[in-house]
């Protein structure tokens, strides 16, 4: 760290901080050539040392990429989510036999309903909509109300009925075209660098996205949203990547949090847009076209110089580390890169060493990567199963289609705020696991909810969903990067996101074709449960990677420390706020208990209460002193928690409130109030409407 000097207010001089972090705050001014040859470092400087002790952390240049980088995520966003509003559900029944192609959906005349769509004839026609799995449905055609969409991919190709089953395959498609470009793309950031990679993805989902509002049947239009998924990857990923590479220890979090809003913004604007633009041709010109002005990306968004380096090309990372300099009002020294350590220095010229080119075996072959990339394999598809689900199902809960998704979009900022002033603080760590234990806690919750439930409520517990898992892939596409090294990073992130495609894909059919066809809980049981166990893992196998520098070979990571040594410090974030929460149930259940006994009877509940308290007392003894010493802090945390949820639920379903109640003075007085189930109502009912506003 730089510390200023007693003798004089401008000048700083070098110091190692605790972490072994290297960083130098150049001052600005006349007196920056002065300070930077004073205090010049020596040779066999890390590059993460060298660039941030001469460009700082984040300056001008730093920002001013960044920010390029993260604005096309904004389209990557719309692009995802728009087939969403594309096919949108259309309100359909059956056509009759001699019904005029311009018929309206609702009509006078008497017609019949029957149990199912099978053997329609002209006298007999539902309309209700067909269920699905239904065959040979509706055999003159649907007809479909336009009262709130004007023109949908679903009434333009009939996907409904027996058909409907097409929503998620053209939906899983984009994630198909997603998991090839992460691994495509993956790979070939890594070969031809980042910039290349980005800009054939830019031009790649703007030519697509034009395409898919003119073809003219569904097989095309789904191959072109593979081609637009195909894409996805190398413009957010890469953006994260060259972000993460940019900027400094200290503001790495800045890559996975503000790419995320911007990610958010690009579900706000898509939201709007859909709600004013009805016709699914002219929203996916809307979201397609505005990306020509990324054209001139050629031009303004240099190679990432941590790559050029990585591949030995010190001239033209010269070139650009040198603009980045003039830009931050520093100067870099001459052939900077003798300074730097490498990793092979005592065998040949560094000049003449050939680059070793890696791939996703190398991933697997030594013990700590081969954990770190299983771990991340596991979390990976995750956090992408649930994020994409209850995106593409808002309203799964309650509430408006539109309304829940635009809200939902702007839940995420305030979730990645939160995660930019927290991260650095506790851990990506303790945030990980917390949001993924967070959603599973939101979503498993609705399955215990009474029938009847205002819809606020079904809202809000979406909208903490949707923030908590937001957070999970905020952090996960912050910490992913810092755990592997750059010789193999971008293939590591390429791996990742396109394991990650399989939760999508799975997503679709969830989201868009069962939970119609068996109802919500198919969605909210597997998805809890599976944020349950990705919580798990997280603190398990995950290792903190706060303040740490980016590793720069293979090496680096297997001769760190033990997983489970560095692993002690964030937790101490979260044994804190857990000691906080159970301390407030120990002094509520102390008041509370009384007040739920007669006077009668009230000493002789509260020392049967104390007394059955002491086996939760003896079983903890065993517990912390002995198990987790053999097998682990997991054999604590695990029941412990699952515990604590299980309390949880008790006291919300059995508990009576007790506040400003009198105390009971007989056991009559007791069983003579009103039943538990309708006094517990009050604080979380309100008057139910029919019909929810958007």
């Amino acid at each position: 760290m730089l510390h200023q000097s007693e003798g004089s207010p401008h000048r700083l001089h070098y110091r190692p901080d605790a972490e072994g972090l290297s960083v130098f705050k150049v001052i600005l001014g006349a007196q920056a050539d002065s300070v930077l040859k004073l205090h010049a470092p020596e040779s066999g400087m890390k590059f993460d040392e060298l660039l941030f002790s001469y460009l700082g952390e984040f300056g001008r240049y730093q920002k001013t990429q960044f920010f390029l980088v993260c604005l096309p995520t904004i389209f990557a966003a719309m692009h995802a989510l728009s087939w969403t509003f594309t096919a949108a559900h259309l309100p359909h029944r059956c056509r009759l036999k001699d019904e005029p192609l311009n018929t309206s959906y609702w009509r006078s005349s008497p017609l019949l309903y029957v149990s199912n769509c099978t053997k329609v004839d002209g006298s007999r026609c539902p309309f209700e909509e067909c269920r699905l799995g239904d065959q040979h449905t509706c055999p003159y055609g649907y007809v479909f109300d336009f009262s709130e969409i004007k023109h949908s991919a679903i009434n333009r190709w009939e996907i409904v009925c027996e058909q409907s089953v097409l929503k998620a395959v053209i939906q899983s498609a984009y994630y198909i075209g997603q998991m090839a470009g992460s691994l495509i793309f993956g790979f070939l950031g890594d070969r031809w660098g980042r910039k290349k990679v980005f800009f054939l993805a830019i031009v790649l989902q703007l030519s697509s996205g034009v395409l898919m509002a003119v073809v003219p049947h569904w097989t095309a239009f789904g191959f072109l949203r593979a081609a637009v998924g195909f894409a996805h990857p190398g413009i957010f990923v890469i953006a994260v990547v060259i972000g993460m590479e940019l900027v400094g220890p200290s503001k790495r979090k800045l890559a996975g949090v503000i790419s995320g809003i911007f990610f958010a913004i690009g579900q706000v604007i898509l939201g709007t847009l859909a709600y004013f633009i009805r016709n699914y041709q002219y929203l996916q010109l809307a979201i397609s076209l505005p990306a020509i002005m990324f054209f001139v990306y050629w031009w303004l968004v240099p190679e990432s110089a941590r790559w050029l380096i990585s591949q030995q090309r010190f001239e033209e990372a010269d070139v650009i580390l040198q603009r980045a300099a003039r830009m931050n009002g520093t100067k870099l020294p001459d052939k900077w890169w003798e300074q730097l350590e490498m990793p092979d220095k005592a065998g040949s010229q560094v000049e003449n060493r050939k680059v070793e080119k890696y791939n996703f075996f190398d991933l697997l072959r030594t013990p700590k990567l081969r954990l770190r990339t299983t771990a991340c394999f596991f979390l990976w598809p995750i956090v992408s199963m649930i994020y994409y689900g209850v995106s593409m199902k808002t309203d799964f809960l309650g509430g408006g289609f539109y309304g829940t998704f635009i809200v939902g979009g702007f839940s995420e900022i305030p979730a990645l705020v939160l995660i930019y002033f927290l991260v650095d603080r506790i851990g990506r760590k303790a945030l990980l696991a917390g949001g993924y234990f967070i959603a599973a806690f939101c979503m498993l919750s609705n399955l215990i909810l009474p029938a009847g439930t205002h819809w606020i409520l079904n809202v809000m517990q979406f909208l903490v969903t949707k923030a908590a898992i937001t957070n999970c892939y905020a952090v996960i596409y912050t910490v992913t990067p810092e755990l592997f090294p750059t010789v193999i990073r971008n293939t590591a992130m390429g791996c990742c996101s396109t394991i990650a495609r399989i939760g999508a894909i799975l997503a679709s059919y969830i989201a868009m074709w069962i939970v119609e066809r068996v109802g919500p809980w198919a969605m909210i049981i597997p998805f809890g449960s599976m944020a349950l166990a990705a919580g798990v893992v997280v603190i398990l196998l995950i290792p903190e990677t706060m303040g740490r520098p980016l590793p720069e070979t293979i090496e680096e990571i297997e001769e760190v420390k033990p997983i489970e040594n560095e692993e002690m410090t964030p937790i101490s974030a979260p044994f804190l706020v857990t000691k906080a929460a159970i301390t407030n149930c120990y002094a509520v259940i102390y008041t509370v208990t009384p007040e739920l006994f007669p006077t009668v009877i009230r000493n002789t509940a509260m020392g049967c209460c104390s007394t059955i308290a002491r086996i939760g007392a003896i079983l903890a003894s065993y517990i912390a002193m002995w198990i987790v010493e053999r097998v682990g802090p997991w054999a604590m945390i695990i029941p412990f928690g699952s515990m604590a949820l299980a309390a949880g639920v008790v006291v919300i379903l059995l508990i009576p409130e007790t506040m400003g109640r009198p105390l009971p003075e007989t056991i009559e007085e007791i069983e003579e109030v009103k039943p538990i189930e309708n006094e517990e109502m009050t604080p979380i009912s309100a008057p139910v409407k029919d019909n929810p506003p958007e």
